[in-house]
């Protein structure tokens, strides 16, 4: 049993250095409790089993995990990015899994959803940063002053560019209706600080930016 007491006497020492696994802490110390009352690992396993300390410890890691990763994003303002690990955090809370199993199973089924949710809040932005190129040039072709014999070209050029900034977006419509039925581009959800924080524009650029990469893929 020695073995058994210097193991949770180390996770307890490991868990009381993180101030931020108070849950963990908790539960490291109900299995040295049992390590140091039982008299032989069999008495050791029954008490391990009759208070479920083992699978008390895996979902309190599992629970402490989450709220780390909660706080982070909820400081960050990514409120659909924190979502999923307030949603662990609720059904641990309400429904505590019965086994590992379940607990690996719980978990796993939230963040499979909720990054399908996180791609869906975030395609929009990803896709007006990533065209950004393709807006400079249909500017300048816009806004290029050409003798009036070049204009009806100046004129076509502009529909190929705006045709072919189209096509892209409706590519990318296509690709995400896959996975997220009835998926419509959020455009009132990239004034949100989590998403003006990763466009990498003055706030008069990114509204007159998004404005214009609006008026041209609305009717795509």
């Amino acid at each position: 049993m020695e073995e058994l007491v210097a193991l949770y006497r180390s996770r307890v020492a490991r868990f009381e250095r993180e101030a931020y696994a108070p849950r963990s802490l908790a539960a490291a110390r109900a299995l040295l409790d049992a390590a140091m009352r039982a008299t032989t690992p069999e008495v050791f396993h029954q008490y391990d089993l009759a208070g479920h300390l083992s699978l008390n410890a895996a979902i309190a890691r599992v629970a402490d995990s989450e709220e780390r990763r909660a706080v982070h994003w909820d400081a960050l303002g990514e409120t659909v990015r924190a979502a999923p690990h307030h949603e662990v955090l609720r059904a641990l809370a309400s429904t505590p899994p019965a086994s590992e199993d379940a607990l690996v199973s719980l978990v796993s089924r939230i963040h499979q959803q909720a990054n399908l949710r996180i791609v869906a809040d975030e395609e929009l932005r990803e896709r007006a940063w990533s065209n950004r190129e393709a807006l400079d040039e249909h500017e300048v072709v816009e806004r290029g002053e050409v003798p009036p014999a070049w204009r009806s070209e100046q004129a076509r050029s502009l529909a190929r560019k705006v045709d072919e900034i189209r096509a892209l977006f409706r590519a990318a419509d296509a690709n995400l209706a896959a996975f997220v039925p009835g998926w419509r581009p959020p455009w009132e959800v990239l004034d949100a600080p989590r998403h003006r924080l990763r466009l990498a524009w003055s706030d008069g650029e990114r509204v007159e930016r998004i404005r214009r990469f609006h008026a041209i893929v609305g009717g795509a």
